[in-house]
Parts: structure tokens; C-alpha cells; sequence
């Protein structure tokens, strides 16, 4: 079956590797060949006509081609291949920049620094200090020691958050303790004082107890709250204690 094919048929497989493409010159010479703009111009001087089979399951068509639908679908493919080639250029840049700027590592057998590591993070093949080729450092070696360099620095960022932590608690407690010692100089929370008068950290209990022994002036977080617990029911007592007449 023979059609004619409008220029503005997009559906028609032009650049399909099935599609083949018969040339009839006018000096009665046939053959196949290929889509290209050599043939296109000379399918547009009128030197030849140009026709394209399409194979299908059942039976197969053989179309007209008009030049100017196929210069139009060889002008679309030749811009989309040269994207692909700028967008594959500017992938292998960036993966080469990313290999030049990775961090080189050390061989786990022969201790041998300054290595270069593959993209499957194994290292590129070496020679020992000796000059002979060592096997070490493939893929397994290298992502067990990033493994526990990662856990050492999770261990490291967990002690510093600790550390912060016991940091800002003792800062509160010192808070505290300074707020109590004014209410305590003040004569309004009893304890005991030290030598330089300030309020013995152990002396306080929610009875008033001495607590302060020879192994120095501690405080812990539930005296503290006992001290708070006392300090305010001292002052209910005295919000409701009648003023003197």
C-alpha cells in the first residue's frame, strides 16, 4: 500500500531503525539508504523521489516522504543530541571535579596514605612501601572504616551534647543556689552559714536539717527542689500571717 505523508505528520517514525528508506533517481537507480540531509536535498531539487517502508506485524506500507517532514524531524534530532551531548559533558565534568576534590584515604593494610578512592568507594590499585602491588583497600575495607568513623563522630557529637548538657545544669543549679543564698542572707530561709557567710549548699533540708558533712558543700537537684518546696510554703506563711495592728 503506498500513502503520502503531510509534512506535518509527527506520528510517521522517521529516525526508527525499522523504517527503511528507498531512493528513486531519475536515471532509474534504486537503493536503500539512509535519512540524511544529502538526500533530502536532493529529493528537493526534484533529482529523485524518496520513499520509506514501515513494517508492521501483519503487512508492511510503503509511504511517500515528503523532504521538508524529514529535514524538520533530522533538525529536532540533531538539537536533541547535541542537549544530550552538553548535559553528558556536564556530567563528566562535575563527576571529575568530584573525584579530584574527594578526600584521599589510607590503605588499611599497608598503611599507605594519600590514596585515591573509585566511585565505588574501594581505593585505586597501589604499591606497598616495599613496591609490591597490594590488594588492600576494596569496597568491603573501605565502608567498614567509614562505618566507624561515622560511629566515632555520632559518639563524639553525643559526649559534647552531654558535656553542653552538665554545662547548663550546673549553671542552673549555681542560679540557684546564688537566689537562695540572698534569701538565706536575707534571714528569710534558715540553714547554716560557711565562714564567709554564704548559705552552706548542704545545710537545708525541707526541715532545716544540717546535712553538711566533711566531704565538702554539695547540692543535688532534689534539694534544690526541697529548698524551693520550703521557700514557698515560707512565703504562703506569711502572705496569710495578719499584718500587725
Amino acid at each position: 500500500m503506498r500513502r503520502d505523508i503531510d509534512v506535518t505528520d509527527t506520528a510517521f517514525p522517521y529516525l526508527s531503525p525499522t523504517t527503511a528508506y528507498i531512493l528513486v533517481r531519475d536515471d532509474g537507480g534504486v537503493s536503500q539508504v539512509l535519512p540524511g540531509t544529502e538526500i533530502v536535498c536532493e529529493v528537493r531539487d526534484g533529482k529523485a523521489r524518496l520513499f520509506a517502508v514501515w513494517p508492521g506485524q501483519w503487512r508492511s506500507d510503503v509511504f511517500t516522504i515528503d523532504p521538508d517532514a524529514l529535514l524538520a524531524e533530522l533538525k529536532a534530532n540533531a538539537e536533541w543530541q547535541e542537549t544530550r551531548r552538553q548535559e553528558r559533558m556536564a556530567e563528566n565534568a562535575r563527576m571529575a571535579e568530584e573525584r579530584r576534590s574527594r578526600p584521599k584515604e589510607r590503605c588499611p593494610r599497608c598503611r599507605k596514605d594519600g590514596l585515591r578512592v573509585r566511585d565505588d568507594g574501594s581505593l585505586y590499585i597501589h604499591r606497598n612501601t616495599r613496591g609490591a602491588e597490594c590488594g588492600g583497600g576494596s569496597a568491603y575495607e573501605m565502608a567498614e572504616i567509614r562505618r566507624r568513623r561515622e560511629a566515632a563522630e555520632r559518639q563524639r557529637i553525643e559526649r559534647e551534647q552531654r558535656e553542653r548538657d552538665a554545662a547548663e545544669s550546673r549553671a542552673r543549679h549555681e542560679a540557684e543556689y546564688e537566689r537562695l543564698d540572698e534569701e538565706f542572707r536575707a534571714g528569710r530561709l534558715d540553714g547554716h552559714a560557711k565562714r564567709d557567710g554564704s548559705l552552706c549548699r548542704g545545710s537545708l533540708t525541707a526541715f532545716g536539717a544540717s546535712l553538711c558533712t566533711a566531704t565538702g558543700h554539695g547540692v543535688s537537684t532534689g534539694e534544690l527542689a526541697q529548698w524551693e518546696a520550703k521557700l514557698a510554703a515560707w512565703r504562703d506563711e506569711s502572705e496569710q500571717r495578719p499584718a500587725a495592728g
